[in-house]
């Protein structure tokens, strides 16, 4: 059964919205490389958050003004089932300091966020 993954992140506050887009897109192969295939996702989808044109500092937001919405990407990893979400879980947790020293120039690790999600069944 597909199990997914939603990831929250914030970019490096020293990168430009176009800069973190970027570098993120380049560093997810690496990132794919360092689990190998046995744990690497399926797919990747990548959201990057829109910016309000009145305020370039804040998210497009419809509700309230964005300020506590923090992150500058919502991706979803999807595996084929969980085990193999929890054997990119145990290559995370073996490479982190490989991992996380890459995200970590474009991005705030210590912010992002990883959740398990499913697909609403109605």
């Amino acid at each position: 059964m597909p199990f997914t993954v939603a990831v929250f992140v914030s970019r490096n506050p020293e990168l430009t919205p176009a800069e973190f887009q970027s570098a993120y897109d380049q560093y997810l192969p690496k990132m794919k490389e360092i689990v190998g295939d046995e744990a690497k996702p399926d797919s990747i989808t990548r959201y990057y958050v829109r910016r309000s044109k009145s305020d370039a500092s804040k998210p497009l937001s419809y509700t309230k003004d964005g300020e506590d919405f923090e992150y500058d990407l919502v991706a979803f990893l999807n595996f084929a089932d969980e085990s193999v979400a929890r054997k990119f879980h145990e290559k995370y947790a073996e490479n982190k300091e490989k991992i996380a020293g890459g995200l970590s120039k474009i991005a705030q690790v210590e912010k992002s966020r990883l959740i398990g999600v499913e697909e609403a069944k109605i």
